[in-house]
């Protein structure tokens, strides 16, 4: 499980470094961000981004079934 947590980040990370890029962003003296806070972003989703969604989805389906 550790393994496919690590590759799931490492992924996540080079997917944004990669459209960052594409859209000119990579550069941190322009205005980008550079892989520290991409390293930073990706964390922060996996620890609390999955907490807050699950409980956004939670509330949802409640909602439309009341």
């Amino acid at each position: 499980a550790s393994y496919f947590l690590h590759s799931f980040f490492v992924l996540q990370v080079f997917l944004l470094k990669s459209f960052l890029h594409h859209k000119g962003l990579s550069n941190v003296y322009l205005g980008g961000l550079g892989s520290f806070s991409l390293t930073l972003l990706v964390t922060f989703f996996l620890e609390v981004g999955f907490l807050l969604f699950g409980f956004v989805l939670v509330l949802f389906s409640t909602c439309l079934l009341a």
